[in-house]
């Protein structure tokens, strides 16, 4: 089983802290937005380019043939048809299982957090992201199989699980 982890949150809200230490933990493949830009010689700075992202989407390909586990550490703050769409991509190629992971830290905090980084992002653009987070918060009909929101700490404060109707074949017991 293929198995893809979404992180969703506010710059500075703590998602690669978790994601980076829980894919450690598991032995789970870990990719984000940031390092492969980086790979590129790009500032965390950059806007994502449709290059990084067909990067990100390879190495979905390349887990669920492998049937391995892949976290995706990317805010994932933008329009829901986006969110919606990047998970139909994991499907169609294989990926079983898909959770998010919504890193709920007050706004307040994570602007501290971001605004203490060595490559920061501008006030403007982290209000426009939690504008976008108000009005397009993480769904579970967004094509997630569950959805897990933790606070700043990493600690779960909910949890969501799609329903899914299977198929299932009962066995006629013989008297």
């Amino acid at each position: 089983m293929s198995k893809l982890i979404i992180s969703i949150g506010l710059p500075g809200s703590g998602k690669t802290c978790i994601l980076k230490s829980f894919a450690e933990r598991y032995g789970y493949e870990y990719t984000g937005v940031d390092q492969v830009k980086e790979s590129y010689g790009l500032s965390r700075n950059n806007t994502a380019t449709e290059r990084e992202w067909d990067d990100m989407r390879q190495q979905i390909v390349e887990s669920a043939k492998n049937n391995k586990t892949l976290v995706v550490d990317v805010s994932f703050l933008m329009a829901t048809s986006l969110r919606q769409r990047f998970i139909a991509f994991a499907r169609e190629n294989g990926v079983t299982k898909i959770q998010g992971l919504f890193v709920d830290t007050p706004a307040e905090l994570a602007w501290k957090r971001a605004e203490s980084r060595k490559v920061r992002i501008s006030r403007a653009a982290f209000d426009n992201k939690l504008t976008i987070l108000k009005s397009l918060p993480p769904d579970i009909n967004d094509g997630f199989d569950s959805l897990f929101t933790t606070d700043e700490c990493g600690k779960l404060v909910r949890s969501e699980m799609a329903y899914r109707p299977r198929e299932f074949q009962r066995e006629k017991l013989v008297a």
